[in-house]
């Protein structure tokens, strides 16, 4: 921030706000109330069979952008304010002829302002904390119109704005430049990850000579080490059903980032009537979420608990065996949809799953010391 054009270092002269939330603000500027600079307006109803896919005009509802229709509302550049669900409060902008729903806020101007500016200061002020608590969460529009926040000048709002659009699509720029390097380096550990679970490694490193292969005879799993075996998976492991009987343990739910401890005091996501008719799962155990083969994952247990009777729990009857190299193998065999290939479901957009009879008689390949 040392090169910005605007610091604290400009402003010499800093006065008392009078307002907890804002503290100190420049000589110059004032303090207002909301009500005074702009007016807040819900917009117009419209059906969600009125919304299509594409259309004339863009529809903004609470949370953006819901589709297209034939007519609009308002034309100009607009902030907008959720006014209902659990986002309530959020900001976003609309920009020349477009349609606001009832579940968006359109700020009308009273004042000339800078609508960046205004959005910016509005979404800093953090307007869901205005929310009224009910069945479904709406904005105390009345109570925001009341609130009181520091006005400059319509100069300094402007340049406040031209700030921030330039330092937040730099920002914006950085976060591009280092998601793409993450996708990157993401598929560089996939493709090394599927290398060696599928073909091994070269035991000596830095020798020029490569490792033998031979055919598997799988479609999916190609050329393999020559000295692997192909092992049916009910050879390997053993499916493990074990109803826990009682409260009391840790609630382990499998996402796509792992085995997480679920934390069920606030009652968020789904939630059992009865965790004691829930399966045990032993620190070591195997745990996969064959239900949903596109999004479903695995993972190996770190400790005891109880996850859903509808997962999958097995260990490894081989105790030579490494489980560490049969989850990355389970693990690419998610992200690469080869389980989805094997699956069942009762219909085409259901959940797709991996029986146990398919699971048993899956071939794998096992790696030999």
């Amino acid at each position: 921030m040392e090169n910005s054009q605007f610091s604290i270092s400009h402003y010499p002269l800093m006065k008392d706000s009078g307002v907890e939330w804002i503290g100190e603000i420049p000589e110059g500027w004032e303090v207002k109330k909301l009500k005074y600079v702009t007016d807040l307006r819900c917009g117009s109803n419209l059906t969600s069979e009125q919304i299509k896919p594409d259309g004339k005009y863009p529809v903004y509802g609470g949370n953006g952008l819901r589709g297209y229709y034939g007519e609009f509302t308002h034309e100009g550049h607009f902030v907008l304010i959720g006014r209902q669900g659990a986002l309530c409060g959020n900001i976003n902008y609309a920009k020349g002829k477009f349609w606001a729903t009832e579940h968006a806020v359109v700020a009308m101007p009273i004042k000339k302002y800078k609508t960046i500016w205004l959005g910016e200061l509005l979404r800093t002020m953090n307007l869901n904390q205005y929310s009224v608590a009910a069945a479904q969460p709406g904005l105390a529009v009345d109570a925001i119109k009341n609130l009181l926040f520091p006005y400059p000048h319509l100069q300094e709002q402007t340049a406040i704005a031209n700030y921030l659009d330039c330092k937040t699509a730099e920002i914006d720029q950085l976060i591009a430049q280092k998601e793409r390097l993450l996708c990157l380096y993401e598929e560089e550990k996939n493709a090394i990850i599927n290398q060696a679970v599928t073909q091994g490694i070269n035991p000596d490193v830095g020798a020029q000579n490569i490792v033998p292969l031979r055919d598997s005879g799988i479609d999916w799993l190609g050329e393999i080490p020559e000295h692997w075996e192909v092992k049916r998976s009910r050879y390997l492991f053993e499916i493990r059903k074990r109803i826990a009987g009682k409260l009391g343990f840790d609630i382990l739910s499998i996402t796509q980032k792992g085995i997480k401890v679920k934390d069920i005091t606030n009652n968020d996501g789904q939630m059992a009537s009865d965790y004691s008719k829930y399966q045990m799962v032993e620190k070591g155990d195997f745990a996969m979420n064959h239900m949903d083969l596109l999004t479903g994952f695995i993972d190996i247990a770190d400790q005891e608990g109880v996850t859903s009777p509808d997962y999958r729990v097995f260990s490894s009857i081989d105790n030579e065996s490494d489980s560490k190299f049969y989850l990355f193998l389970f693990q690419m065999m998610y992200t690469r949809k080869i389980f989805y290939a094997f699956g069942r479901g009762a219909a085409l957009f259901g959940r797709w799953r991996l029986p146990a009879d398919e699971f048993k008689s899956f071939l794998l390949s096992q790696a030999q010391s």
